[in-house]
């Protein structure tokens, strides 16, 4: 599941999620985990400080894993820390959430996305449904892409794209989102 809630002060209006969507997703999640479905669930959102609070405060009581990504914890955290968290989580079919504070053109959380993928996929580490999220961001726009795809070269991107093909339609698949410039659908 991808949340885009990106807003930027200068071009444009902050999107906050409301609590509303919060019960949504609470709602979505609380279906997937009755199932016993394994599911990662990644986050992708600029929502602030308050926000941020009352979503983790959510996810928590969901018993969710979070590993949360902003500016000023960035720097300090290694690639290698977030595969081996994934892979834990993996390995016990929890969910997992990302949250990422992304800026405008989220080049930042994708470096970190990408590195995972390129570092992940020979390896097997992620499991099929975790890339039905991953795709949103290798849209047909945005391949070739090196703004985006700097830590993946080609090869590497139509392998992702062919595993997410192929599992597609065997797990649930939610969008909310977007910007002018990133219009997702």
């Amino acid at each position: 599941i991808i949340i885009n809630q990106i807003g930027n002060k200068t071009h444009f209006p902050s999107i906050y999620l409301s609590q509303d969507i919060l019960k949504d997703i609470q709602n979505i999640i609380l279906h997937l985990t009755e199932r016993k479905t394994p599911s990662h669930l990644l986050l992708e959102a600029d929502i602030g400080l308050e926000q941020t609070s009352v979503l983790k405060i959510a996810l928590q009581y969901l018993s969710l894993q979070i590993f949360s990504i902003s500016e000023s914890e960035e720097e300090r955290l290694q690639v290698e820390t977030l595969r081996e968290a994934v892979k834990h989580s993996a390995l016990k079919e929890n969910p997992t959430v990302l949250i990422c504070s992304c800026d405008q053109y989220r080049s930042k959380c994708f470096k970190y996305i990408f590195s995972l993928i390129r570092y992940s996929c020979c390896e097997d580490l992620w499991p099929p449904h975790l890339w039905r999220g991953i795709l949103l961001s290798l849209k047909k726009d945005f391949i070739g892409d090196s703004h985006y795809l700097e830590y993946m070269d080609r090869s590497e991107v139509e392998n992702i794209k062919n595993i997410f093909t192929e599992n597609i339609n065997r797990y649930l698949h939610i969008c909310i989102c977007g910007t002018p410039e990133y219009p997702y659908n």
